[in-house]
Order: C-alpha cells, then sequence, then structure tokens
C-alpha cells in the first residue's frame, strides 16, 4: 500500500533547517569532496610508524591523479600526457649521457628538468609507481638528513647539502617512475629499460677505456692540494676518467654501479643462451673490472667484494632451482 507523505512536515523543515530546493547543490557538492575525504580519512589498519608515513603519502599521490587537469578526457589531453612521458623519457637519457662528461651543475639542471616534467605527468594523472621495500628506505634516509639539516648548528651549510640530496633524490625519482613507465607506456620496438642498461654499460666501458689509456701513460690526476711526500699512496698511479672534478674515488662509485649492471645483464645472457650479448657482455664487465681495480679506492674494493658475494649468492640460487 503506497503511502502519502505529501502532507506531513519533516523536523528538519519545523526546525528551520534548508528546505529540499536548497538540498541539491549541496549533494553536487559533496559528490565531489565525498570522495575525496573518504580517501584521505579512511581508517588506517595498524602500521608502523613508517608504514603509516608511506601510506599517507600513497594517499596524497592518488589524490593528485584526481585533480580537474587528470580527470579531462580531451584528445589534446592524452596528446600532452604522451609527450610528457617522451619527454621525461629524453631528460632522463640526457643526463645519463652528460653524466660522465659534463660538469654537476649540468648534470643537476637535467636532473630538475626531468622532475619537472615529472611533476606535469602527476597533474596529468600519468606517472606513479606502488611502494616498495626499497622505496621506504630511501623515504628513510632522506629524512633523516633533512632532520639533520634542520638541526644542525651551520644551518646555511646545511641546507647546500640537503638542497644536493633533494637532487639525487629527484633523480631517484625520476628512475623510478621510469621503470614503472615500462608495462604501461608506448614504447619502441625493443624494451627502454634495456635500451637504458646498454647505454650505461658502453658508457661505464669507456670510462674503463680511458682510465687503462690513463695508467698506460702514467696520467697524473689534477690533485694539486695532495703531496705525494706526505701521503706514498699517492706514488700509484690511480686513474680517473673524464668525470668532473678529476677524482679515483668518483671514478670507482661511478663504476661499481655500471659492474653490477654489466654483470646482471651478462649472467641474464648466458642463462638465456643468447651468446653474442653475453660474450659483449662479459668482455665489458672485465674491462669495468680492471679499471675499479685501477682506481685504488678502498670503498670500491670493499663494494666490489660484496657484490661479488651477492652475485655467487644469486647464481648459485637461480642453478639449485
Amino acid at each position: 500500500m503506497a503511502v502519502d507523505t505529501s502532507s506531513s512536515a519533516s523536523p528538519a523543515a519545523t526546525a528551520g533547517w534548508p528546505s529540499l530546493p536548497l538540498l541539491p547543490p549541496i549533494v553536487k557538492t559533496s559528490r565531489v569532496i565525498g570522495p575525496l575525504m573518504a580517501r584521505a580519512c579512511a581508517p588506517q589498519p595498524c602500521l608502523s610508524p613508517m608504514g603509516l608515513a608511506t601510506s599517507k603519502v600513497a594517499q596524497v599521490w592518488h589524490l593528485l591523479g584526481h585533480t580537474p587537469l587528470a580527470t579531462a578526457s580531451a584528445p589534446a589531453l592524452n596528446g600532452l600526457r604522451l609527450g610528457l612521458i617522451w619527454l621525461h623519457r629524453a631528460l632522463v637519457l640526457a643526463a645519463m649521457v652528460a653524466a660522465p662528461f659534463m660538469g654537476t651543475g649540468v648534470i643537476g639542471g637535467l636532473v630538475w628538468a626531468g622532475f619537472a616534467v615529472l611533476v606535469a605527468r602527476w597533474l596529468t594523472g600519468r606517472a606513479g609507481f606502488r611502494f616498495c621495500l626499497i622505496d621506504n628506505w630511501v623515504l628513510l634516509f632522506f629524512a633523516t638528513a633533512a632532520v639533520s639539516a634542520m638541526f644542525s648548528s651551520y644551518m646555511a651549510t646545511s641546507m647546500v647539502g640537503l638542497i644536493k640530496l633533494l637532487t639525487f633524490l629527484a633523480a631517484y625519482l625520476n628512475a623510478r617512475v621510469l621503470v614503472a613507465d615500462e608495462a604501461e607506456v608506448p614504447r619502441w620496438p625493443f624494451k627502454w629499460l634495456w635500451l637504458l642498461s646498454l647505454l650505461i654499460i658502453a658508457l661505464g666501458t669507456f670510462e674503463a677505456v680511458v682510465g687503462l689509456w690513463q695508467y698506460q701513460h702514467r696520467v697524473q690526476p689534477l690533485a694539486t692540494w695532495q703531496d705525494p711526500e706526505l701521503n706514498p699512496e699517492l706514488q700509484l698511479i690511480r686513474v680517473f676518467g673524464t668525470l668532473k672534478p678529476a677524482n679515483p674515488n668518483l671514478l670507482a662509485g661511478y663504476m661499481i654501479h655500471c659492474l653490477g649492471l654489466g654483470v646482471g645483464v651478462s649472467l641474464m645472457a648466458w642463462l638465456t643462451r643468447q651468446w653474442g650479448w653475453a660474450v659483449l657482455g662479459t668482455g665489458a664487465s672485465g674491462l669495468m673490472a680492471v679499471a675499479l681495480v685501477l682506481t685504488g679506492s678502498r670503498g670500491a674494493y670493499l663494494a666490489l667484494a660484496a657484490m661479488g658475494g651477492l652475485t655467487f649468492l644469486w647464481v648459485g640460487h637461480l642453478l639449485w632451482h
């Protein structure tokens, strides 16, 4: 049986609340703000302080993808998104190529230009990644550095160092989103990450060849502030490559990353029976290992030993299974 409610007044109307004709604008507003507030204020499970902070950052990240610009569906916006993707890739590629040859100012400028494009991609809703364990440790490291700089007795100097660390964080985010894009955006006939891996190995091999040439011709480093008579270690020929400033420790730090990638690519090529890539990767890794030893960097020696142990365990695991 139908019930006639047209003659009954609601308690809200009798109490002086807004009448029904005034409610549609409120309902429309709530439909827009409600989901955003629900995402920001949803109850969270019991997490550790680091996990809770990560979840809040992820919520803000998700909200950035629901801006009016991100929710637009115009074809021009799709073209803009694709253009930003390739511009971001080009800037990351330029920073990698410039790293062995240009100064820190040029490299930092390319990194921050790539990060600016990355922010534009976030605003269009076409960039992001799921947080993993490595991301948590990276954020914890930079949070610790920020707290240390804020409580430093030399605030101005500490802020300069913090800006440099933020440049490293921007470079990490550029690379992290690039990895996340591998399965989500249009690519060339070959995989983009494979291209970057080959580029890094090629640059490391080039630096290794330059280092071997410096050792063969006994090129002296440009560190004129060091006195060989006070430090017998400086009697050794320590190669430094083309990195600026000319410092063997910088070349060692650069070479250890290139060598790790070269060893990984070589092992995967051997295991998948791609003999051409396996031979090239093994030869490049051998050159980089020799150049790394010639830098005379003890920290690099420790990193090389750790990398060798982890590689042995990884290969043993692959062969066992």
